[in-house]
């Protein structure tokens, strides 16, 4: 999941997706890259527990500048040339339970919205 929200939005999607999940031992990798909807996010502890959950940060701060400009012009060859490309398919949050239980398809990302 890549979070651009933060805030109580966040919070409350992150606890659903914890509780919702049939496989609590599939990894969940949560990005935290944005704070739209507020600074801070009150998680249950129980949520680090019970589930296969990692909390992770990036922002310009996880990657120095240095790897950044020497990374930035070889991002941008791969995107001029169509060699970098993400598929997605949008499913609305309210069927998230539907889409965590679907099977994956490789290459293809799942993106939730509201």
């Amino acid at each position: 999941m890549i979070d651009y929200l933060w805030g109580k939005p966040a919070g409350d999607a992150l606890m659903a997706l914890l509780r919702a999940r049939a496989d609590r031992g599939r990894a969940l990798n949560w990005i935290q890259i944005g704070a739209m909807a507020g600074p801070t996010v009150e998680l249950q502890s129980a949520a680090l527990r019970s589930a296969n959950f990692r909390l992770q940060g990036n922002g310009q701060g996880a990657v120095s500048a240095r790897t950044y400009l020497e990374e930035l012009p070889h991002l941008v060859d791969e995107i001029g040339n169509g060699t970098l490309a993400v598929t997605a398919r949008a499913v609305p949050l309210a069927d998230v339970d539907t889409a965590w239980s679907a099977p994956e398809v490789p290459g293809v990302r799942t993106v939730l919205v509201p």
